[in-house]
């Protein structure tokens, strides 16, 4: 009984060893051993464990790693990570949804980490910067009980390099102008007027709490229009976007309506009307400015005798206003030559030629003679914000080239709409030239040879075509021979329209005999519109040998041969030749006879042999 319940206790004893070795070891989870109500699970703690800070730069995105690590001794279930962005001028975040990451589990001791991508803005200002985590998470306390949620603050850091803090400034990217309002109709005296003004706003931030207010005035010169109102401020109600957000101009327009009555003693002329615009930016730093809109206003003739003479001296008086200059000083494009079809860079040089005012708000606009350029974004349109005294700036847009245009230079027109100093608005139209080439596209025909085969010293004939094949004319064809066999057959063709063909018909003299190769190359140059030489190569086989010349008998090395003497003839008899005469005509008589015969022996009906 005693070794019964000592092999009970140590088997027992193995059991627990044995547990005990898988937990150490990680192999078991705590949890899997506990049973019975109120057993100890553990507790999960989370901790950030980031060992490294990512480096972000203004104006782009940055990506921030939380990596959490679990020190306690319970896990953590369904862990859930959102970012927590601070919002307000000294943030460098954009505002934005970054979304919630999820971690199924965390072992005790494990970790886990997520990544998220955070917007920098513009002008952030070169520093380290925190960024919150609001982490929620499960763990349990006994067996089959329900979880318990957590949460947990984390923080990481990030390094963002953009601005010093010198470089910040109270400016703001607000650029807002009237310059694509139409033009006001021209009024009367005594008469309503509608209008409408365009607001667009050409800097790169968006513009918010956006109002307009002409300035009024009670003198007639400085106001033309009745006031009837407190006030003719019109607010927008939505934000006025900038380049970054909205990219298209004419999309970035937000228009007001204006309904006025002309004063009844106004005179004949333009009338200028100051606008104010107000606006905020995303930190609520406040932008101005000025705007002015002419007026086009029929005056009544009633007033117009009495205030000709004092218009008349202010005309005289007033002083005269320097016209800034914008002109191309030059340009480039990243193609050495631009060929129709080709999508090239093209540089424009500009320069603000004038001494006294810098230029502003510049709204520039390309355009081809039959749209032989075109923009590769589709807009035709550049804005530049300011061009200082003396200055100049670059202007890059890709352009390509229409397919079909021939090799000619086209133009290309630049016009530029502005403002001096004191706002006042000038246009100006510059052009520039850019050459295009139409890829040369030539073929060499069948080359015909007669004779293939010769002896030096005599010629072939030589024919074939040479085919233009492109869209542009070629220039001084020429053609030559390269062989060790030939010489000769040179000749010029000239110049082959687009799309023509030129025949070659020449004779080549062979000059030496043909060792081993038979080839030679007929060689075509030409050249394009701007003089660029090129040349192609076509070979043919030519057999060139010796002329065949035969050797003269060398009589002095035959054998001599002695005289070989010729032996007696024998004369025949003389009888011979009567005898044989005669035997001849005894012959011809014995024929007749039976011939006879014959024919007779048949008219009676006797056998052949019967007649003998």
């Amino acid at each position: 009984m005693i070794k019964k319940w000592d092999r009970q206790i140590a088997v027992w004893l193995c059991i627990l060893l044995l547990t005990l070795h898988m937990v150490g070891s990680g192999t078991v989870p705590i949890k899997s051993i506990a049973s019975g109500p109120g057993a100890y699970i553990g507790t999960a703690n989370l901790i950030g464990a980031d060992t490294t800070t990512p480096t972000g730069y203004s104006g782009k995105d940055v990506q921030v790693r939380l990596t959490i690590k679990n020190i306690g001794d319970g896990g953590a279930s369904n862990v859930s990570i959102r970012p927590v962005i601070k919002v307000g001028a000294d943030s460098p975040f954009e505002p934005k949804n970054m979304g919630i990451s999820t971690i199924r589990y965390i072992n005790a001791g494990g970790t886990g980490s997520a990544v998220f991508t955070i917007g920098v803005k513009e002008k952030a200002v070169t520093g380290y910067y925190s960024v919150d985590f609001e982490v929620i998470y499960y763990e349990e306390t006994e067996e089959d009980a329900a979880a318990i949620s957590r949460t947990k603050t984390l923080t990481s850091y990030v390094f963002i390099e953009g601005l010093d803090e010198s470089e910040t400034g109270t400016e703001t990217d607000i650029s807002i102008s009237l310059r694509n309002s139409p033009t006001p109709a021209a009024s009367s005296f005594n008469c309503p007027l509608k209008f409408d003004l365009y607001l667009n706003n050409f800097g790169r931030s968006d513009a918010y709490s956006v109002s307009i207010t002409p300035t009024l005035s009670a003198s007639t010169k400085d106001y033309p229009f009745e006031i009837e109102k407190a006030t003719y401020e019109i607010a927008l109600k939505s934000p006025l976007l900038g380049t970054k957000s909205q990219p298209d101009e004419a999309a970035r327009n937000q228009v007001v309506h204006y309904s006025m009555n002309v004063r009844n003693d106004v005179t004949t002329g333009y009338y200028p009307v100051v606008f104010k615009i107000a606006a905020k930016d995303e930190n609520g730093k406040e932008y101005t400015t000025e705007q002015t809109v002419f007026f086009n206003i029929k005056g009544n003739p009633e007033y117009e005798e009495t205030t000709t003479e004092t218009t008349t001296k202010e005309e005289e008086t007033s002083t005269k206003v320097s016209v800034p200059r914008l002109i191309i000083t030059g340009y480039e494009t990243n193609l050495d030559t631009v060929n129709a079809g080709d999508s090239f860079k093209l540089t424009v040089h500009v320069q603000n030629t004038s001494t006294l005012t810098a230029v502003s708000n510049i709204k520039f606009t390309l355009s081809a003679t039959d749209d032989a350029f075109l923009p590769v974004s589709g807009s035709s349109t550049l804005f530049i914000n300011r061009i200082g005294i003396g200055q100049t700036v670059d202007l890059s847009v890709e352009m390509t080239a229409k397919a079909s245009l021939e090799a000619k230079s086209y133009p290309l027109t630049l016009e530029a709409e502005y403002e001096d100093n004191n706002l006042n608005a000038y246009t100006a139209k510059e052009s520039i030239s850019i050459p295009v080439s139409q890829e040369i596209r030539m073929s060499i025909g069948e080359i015909e040879v007669m004779p293939s085969s010769l002896e030096v010293g005599n010629q072939a004939n030589v024919m074939f075509p040479i085919n233009n094949m492109g869209k542009s004319k070629i220039y001084n064809v020429t053609v030559t021979f390269e062989g060790d066999t030939v010489t000769g057959g040179e000749t010029f063709k000239g110049n082959i329209d687009s799309g023509a063909t030129a025949n070659v018909d020449v004779m080549v003299t062979a000059a030496a005999a043909t060792m081993d190769d038979p080839t030679v190359y007929a060689v075509v140059t030409y050249e394009d519109d701007r003089g660029k030489q090129y040349d192609m190569k076509k070979s043919f086989e030519l057999y060139v040998s010796e002329p065949y010349i035969p050797e003269e008998p060398n009589f002095e090395d035959m054998p001599v041969i002695d005289d070989i003497p010729i032996e007696n003839e024998k004369s025949l008899p003389k009888w011979v030749i009567p005898a044989g005469i005669v035997a001849l005509i005894v012959v011809v008589v014995v024929v007749i006879i039976v011939i006879r015969k014959r024919k007779r022996k048949k008219a009676e009906g006797m056998d052949e042999d019967e007649i003998f």
